[in-house]
Parts: structure tokens; C-alpha cells; sequence
């Protein structure tokens, strides 16, 4: 990046990256939001049908728990001291008390594994944009890399003189040291009488 590029490209970094953040925060929260409700209606009737399957529960005390503690829009699974609080209205309800304890902690289990559910989803897109991002600069700078190869220009001869009109070792590396192409002949340069092998000076 050229010297006098330099601030343009950082201001243009900073703004794709704020866009970025912004962007993908307002999509995740979305999302969540979208997912969120959708969970805690699934873990809804699927404590509904906890109740409603245990068996050692009376008839009428399940329908009274489905009735009363399952509101359309419940945000969680209800409490042990509405289930007790049942009981203690109906004193023929008073011997299911352990049950109902059971059976609240199964609900809450199904109302946590559901918001987790949802979470997870937001967890693995926050995941997956990075890594698509990662993918993507890898392949530009393999594209990059590729198309500089291509555009690189064929073997070339060059001839290095001293300021005596003679190629000296020296003049040789100085060269060597500014270019990324160089071709030296294969039967390499006298400098001062003394061979330069085509080896040691050749780069690509």
C-alpha cells in the first residue's frame, strides 16, 4: 500500500467495520427476536403435554393445571408455588403435592432447553459470519496471488556497470536486492577477473 494511500484505506476500513458491527448486530437481534417467541410456544404445549399424560395426577386436578397456569403468551414454565397453591385450595389435591414438584421441574426443564434452543441459533450465525468472512479473504488473496503470477513479465537480461564501466559483485547485489525478477545469464559474469555464478544471483 503506497505511503500516500495510507489514510484513505484506514478511514475505509473503519467505516466497512462499523457498518459491519452494525449490521450484524441488528440481524442477530432479529433473529433472536423471531426465534425466541416461536421456542417458548413449542416448550408451551410441550408442557402441556407433560400434564396431561402424567397419569397419577387426578383427571381434574391436570385440566385444572392446563387451564389456569397455561396462559397463550407464558414467558416460562409455571412456578412451584402456583402448583402448590392449588393444592391448597383443594384439600382432596393435598397427597399430590410431590408429584406436582416433579412435574413443575420437568416443565422448567422443557422451557430451558427451548430458550437454549434459541440462543444456539444466534450463537451459530455469530459463528458462521466470521468464518464466511475468512473464507472470503483467503480467496482473495489466493485470486490475488494468481493474477500477479500471470502478470508477471517473462525472464529478462540485465546488465550491471560500476561507475568504471566494469559488473562488479557489488553493483550485481545491488541490484538483486531492488528487483523480485532478475535473469542472469547461465554462463554467469566476471567481476574484477573473478566469476559470478549464475546461481548465486538468480531470483524469481
Amino acid at each position: 500500500m503506497p505511503a500516500e494511500h495510507l489514510g484513505a484505506a484506514s478511514g475505509t476500513l473503519t467505516t466497512f467495520r462499523q457498518i459491519g458491527i452494525v449490521l450484524g448486530v441488528a440481524l442477530l437481534v432479529g433473529v433472536f427476536s423471531g426465534q425466541l417467541p416461536q421456542r417458548l410456544h413449542t416448550a408451551r404445549y410441550d408442557a402441556m403435554a407433560l400434564v396431561q399424560a402424567d397419569d397419577r395426577l387426578p383427571g381434574a386436578l391436570r385440566q385444572a393445571v392446563v387451564t389456569e397456569l397455561f396462559p397463550s403468551q407464558m414467558q416460562h414454565a409455571p412456578s412451584a408455588r402456583d402448583l402448590m397453591q392449588m393444592t391448597d385450595d383443594h384439600p382432596t389435591w393435598q397427597p399430590f403435592k410431590g408429584e406436582l414438584v416433579v412435574l413443575g421441574q420437568q416443565m422448567e426443564h422443557v422451557f430451558e432447553v427451548q430458550t437454549v434452543h434459541a440462543y444456539t441459533t444466534v450463537w451459530g450465525l455469530a459463528a458462521l459470519f466470521p468464518t464466511v468472512g475468512l473464507g472470503c479473504a483467503v480467496v482473495l488473496l489466493l485470486s490475488r496471488r494468481q493474477g500477479s503470477a500471470r502478470r508477471a513479465p517473462g525472464w529478462e537480461t540485465f546488465y550491471f556497470f560500476s561507475r568504471e564501466g566494469m559488473i562488479t559483485e557489488q553493483t550485481v547485489a545491488q541490484y538483486v536486492a531492488a528487483q523480485s525478477l532478475l535473469y542472469v545469464p547461465s554462463s554467469g559474469w566476471k567481476a574484477h577477473g573473478a566469476e559470478v555464478s549464475a546461481d548465486e544471483y538468480r531470483t524469481r
